[in-house]
């Protein structure tokens, strides 16, 4: 993992590890072949789609009985001094080497359906290091390897064998400062609109952004601009997959600062609030901690006349004893902020602004 990128653009689609040396005169091996390494950026997701069978295991597979398959292995495996093949196939030395190479493929054979049933999945998150995805095969044995003090100038080798061949999926998970998680129809994407220039769909509907959207906001100050996610809108049993859920949590969970997006206008606000936090704890424990953000938006709907404004005010306050709640059962961090909001209107737009550049702030500071 290398940290210093941040796409799989420069990620070749079909790689290939460089063959180790022949081995040479004076009972010299070959060179052993260069470890490959493949550099990715932090927040990849690995998946093996496929893994081709070692020769033991197809030959296996085939259903040929076993008197086949061993003529299969000792032509493949092995080669002879011209002339030699039938003489060496009834010497007891070469019946006992072939034996074990039999036992030891027998072995490959159990190891690689069991390595089947489990294929790679890695997602590689933050963490520096190596981790090893497909080894190189076996170096050849030379005659010389097989000199006992009975036979001198056995006249026969092993051949090497093939590295692993598989095919892998690489999958990046988005990566922004800050990524906005709601339901279906909070207004996501107008918080997007009204805080970058991005283009997005806006309708009064559910599930207008159908995938992961990404605004730059410009900030008026000194600070430096930061990154947006709008993630299409979260359903119930989000963290089981439901709804794709698990694509768009993966979009979401690398951002360094979260911002919830509750539907102020709804009766089911708190519930709405209280489903955010359990799905994203129920993908990643302690996820919905990275809320530190809870955006009342429509709060322009619940306004009008004197008597429907102190019953905002009033809904307002209950909605920040219920987050209040929430910070003291440590679900919620101490930090985390609730800020009414009308995206449409463009009302206390400024405010989240500033709330969002010092939170994205601090966080790169502690990176």
């Amino acid at each position: 993992m290398n940290k210093k990128l941040n796409s799989l653009h420069a990620t070749a689609r079909k790689i290939r590890a460089i063959s180790g040396g022949s081995g040479s005169g004076d009972k010299r091996v070959g060179k052993r072949g260069e470890d490959t390494v493949i550099e990715i950026p932090p927040g990849t997701i690995i998946k093996e789609l496929w893994r081709a069978p070692p020769e033991a295991v197809s030959e296996a597979q085939q259903g040929a009985d076993e008197e086949d398959i061993d003529e299969m292995r000792r032509e493949r495996a092995w080669i002879h001094y011209p002339g030699m093949e039938e003489a060496n196939k009834e010497h007891a030395l070469f019946q006992e080497v072939d034996k074990a190479l039999k036992k030891s493929e027998k072995s490959q054979v159990r190891h690689f359906n069991k390595l089947d049933r489990q294929s790679i999945e890695i997602d590689v998150g933050d963490i520096e290091g190596k981790r090893l995805i497909a080894t190189g095969g076996q170096g050849g044995v030379p005659n010389t390897a097989f000199v006992t003090n009975q036979f001198r100038t056995p006249k026969f080798a092993r051949r090497g064998e093939p590295g692993e061949h598989l095919k892998l999926s690489l999958e990046l998970k988005l990566l922004a400062d800050v990524g906005l998680v709601g339901l279906p129809n909070a207004g996501k994407s107008s918080v997007l609109a009204a805080l970058t220039s991005s283009k997005t769909k806006i309708a009064n509907y559910a599930f207008t952004t159908l995938k992961p959207e990404v605004g730059v906001v410009n900030t008026d100050s000194l600070e430096p601009r930061f990154t947006i996610l709008d993630n299409p809108g979260l359903i119930a049993d989000a963290a089981q997959n439901k709804g794709l859920g698990h694509t768009f949590l993966r979009a979401v969970e690398r951002a360094l600062v979260l911002v919830y997006v509750v539907d102020f206008s709804k009766d089911e606000h708190l519930d709405d609030l209280d489903t955010l936090i359990k799905e994203l704890n129920e993908y990643k424990d302690g996820l919905a901690q990275c809320g530190t953000v809870i955006v009342a938006n429509k709060a322009d709907l619940m306004g009008g006349n004197p008597q429907e404004n102190e019953i905002a005010r009033d809904r307002l306050r209950a909605f920040q004893q219920h987050v209040d709640h929430l910070k003291e059962q440590r679900v919620l961090q101490s930090s985390t902020t609730l800020i009414p909001l009308s995206a449409k209107h463009n009302a206390n737009l400024k405010a989240l602004n500033e709330i969002l550049v010092e939170k994205v702030q601090k966080e790169k500071e502690t990176i």
